[in-house]
């Protein structure tokens, strides 16, 4: 067995938020990992903190970068609501509007408001991607994807139903995108969003960031709760089979393959990293992660530079969906339907850009305690958050994946409780 050394935490802290850096120093939930969080309030720093390792033996640093996973696609979303905001966009226009070969076998009617909904019914993964191999190829061939999609029929009747678009979405939006502006979303996330704020976000690895990336360590069954040890067999069994919905949202190309089951060897090899992949693919430090939800936190203003106004943010973060997902209810047992219990286990609210802050059957919300946050989810454990109420933002990231959200729970809560310690 390989001894790992567990680096103690470090990094900034502003006078009155040190009970977070001492937590997330202390936590035995970090694992064989490491994580970071980091905060702004009113558009100030005042945390950024990491603990841990980032790979074998190597400490986590402030400048250690983290897998997002689906919290990239917020960054999608941001884009679409930047061009919506400048009337580029009409979000009610069918997407034929801007994507003519889109609009064949079925997909004629589509908007661009059912795919930031998930309710577009197209969650095939195209078969360009060499997903079986692990070599994680094909990653790129974005004009193939599009065209891939372009050919696509919906699996259920659009706008019937909602069910997450795992990896699709990206790729929808992003050729909606593309098609808008002659851009690459990467290229236009880059231009509008991450250069202007100076932010250490990176949609598209290159050697030198691909060098300070955090190593990511695979789900271990021992972290698991009972129920979820329980329910792995089934999750796993339909998330790889490509005849279920969950198969097809993630990839599932038979013989237990998925881009769940190998997300340690897709990342290690680089090629999902190195693409612009606007579902899952974004890597960042945690404060620029939580810099970023600063702009939707502060009325899409920051340091004096506008990137949309308010009437978008509310616009854009007001819940206008919320039920039980098909896509991830073919992940559950028959015995949960018959207890009534799917439509709790499997309720998402979206808004039009990003998740609300559920308050769950049991745990606190995912993003603090002020119920009209908002933010993105990313497996694992990623976590961005924007609270306009409190004016505050922060980003969680961690390496040692998990299906536990305990230790960011957590760490946002000490932060909130720091917060009112303070009178913020």
């Amino acid at each position: 067995m390989t001894t790992r050394t567990v680096h103690a935490g470090h990094g900034f802290t502003a006078p009155g938020f040190e009970p977070v850096r001492d937590l997330l120093a202390a936590s035995p939930k970090i694992g064989a990992g490491g994580a970071a969080f980091a905060a702004y309030v009113d558009g100030e720093l005042v945390l950024d903190v990491h603990a841990g390792n980032a790979r074998l033996d190597q400490p986590w640093e402030s400048d250690t970068l983290a897998v997002l996973m689906s919290v990239t696609k917020s960054f999608m979303a941001f884009c679409l609501q930047i061009l919506d905001d400048r009337g580029e966009l009409d979000i009610e226009a069918k997407i034929g509007r801007y994507w003519p070969e889109f609009a064949t076998n079925g997909k004629e009617d589509i908007t661009v408001r059912q795919v930031q909904m998930h309710s577009a019914g197209l969650i095939r993964v195209p078969p360009q991607l060499r997903l079986m191999e692990g070599d994680g190829e094909g990653w790129d061939a974005y004009d193939e994807i599009a065209d891939a999609l372009a050919g696509e029929s919906p699996v259920w009747e659009p706008g019937t139903d909602h069910g997450y678009h795992a990896l699709t979405y990206g790729w929808l939006a992003g050729e909606i995108l593309r098609r808008i502006t002659g851009m690459s979303p990467g290229a236009f996330f880059r231009q509008e969003v991450v250069d202007p704020l100076g932010l250490d976000i990176h949609l598209g690895l290159d050697d030198a960031a691909f060098a300070r990336l955090a190593h990511i360590i695979d789900f271990d069954p021992d972290d698991m709760a009972l129920t979820q040890r329980l329910l792995m067999p089934r999750l796993t069994k339909a998330t790889t089979d490509p005849a279920t919905y969950a198969g097809m949202a993630f990839g599932g190309t038979g013989g237990g393959h998925s881009v769940i089951s190998d997300v340690v060897a897709l990342t290690e090899h680089g090629g999902i990293l190195r693409a612009e992949v606007m579902s899952s693919s974004a890597c960042s430090t945690a404060a620029a992660l939580a810099r970023f939800w600063s702009v939707l936190a502060l009325g899409g203003e920051v340091d004096g530079r506008r990137l949309v106004s308010p009437d978008s943010i509310r616009k854009w973060t007001t819940p206008v969906i919320r039920g039980g997902d098909r896509v991830l209810t073919q992940s559950l047992p028959g015995w949960m339907v018959k207890l009534g219990k799917l439509e709790k286990v499997t309720a998402v609210t979206r808004t039009l850009g990003y998740l609300y802050n559920d308050a769950p059957a049991k745990g606190p919300r995912a993003f603090g305690p002020t119920p009209t946050a908002f933010g993105g989810l990313g497996a694992g454990g990623q976590v961005g958050f924007a609270d306009p109420v409190r004016r505050v933002s922060g980003g969680f990231v961690r390496n040692a994946l998990t299906h536990k959200p305990d230790l960011g729970n957590e760490v946002i809560a000490a932060f909130y409780e720091c917060l009112d310690r303070r009178g913020s």
